[in-house]
């Protein structure tokens, strides 16, 4: 089955195909195939052989040290540099109906916000409940980002 390459232009910003910019992805080709090359070519020499062991040897160890410390408990040694630490991170969200009955009215409303869940309206379109447009009609962009995709 042949692969086929994705087409952008629905989300491409400003699609105008500038020929500066194939040239740049000329190079970028050439580039690359020499970097595959250099790179198969380094795979076969002792040095990169011993590098890949060793890499394999580190992740090894960190499994080792991770389930030791699970076992045993965490080490730290400051003035040498030295931590095998098991860190809690915990993560958390305030529970509206609790604000509400601890805090006074006039904060809990300061801090209690109202949302719509985006993934409930967009299960609601594909359930042909709303139309697309009724669902846009009442959307608005909070946080636009441009993400570049290059590729040869």
């Amino acid at each position: 089955m042949t692969k086929v390459n994705p087409d952008y232009t629905g989300s491409a910003i400003n699609l105008v195909n500038p020929a500066e910019v194939k040239a740049l992805l000329l190079i970028r080709s050439a580039l690359e195939e020499k970097h595959l090359e250099k790179a198969n070519l380094l795979e076969q020499t002792h040095e990169y052989q011993d590098v890949a062991d060793l890499t394999d040897q580190l992740r090894e160890n960190y499994e080792q040290v991770k389930r030791l410390v699970e076992q045993m408990g965490s080490y730290q040694d400051v003035p040498q540099g030295w931590y095998a630490i098991a860190q809690r991170r915990i993560s958390y969200q305030y529970i509206p109906d609790r604000v509400r009955a601890t805090f006074p009215p006039d904060l809990a409303s300061r801090v209690i916000t109202e949302s719509v869940d985006k993934i409930m309206v967009e299960k609601l379109v594909r359930g042909g409940l709303i139309e697309q447009e009724q669902a846009e009609n009442c959307r608005s962009i909070t946080k636009e980002e441009t993400a570049f995709i290059i590729k040869v």
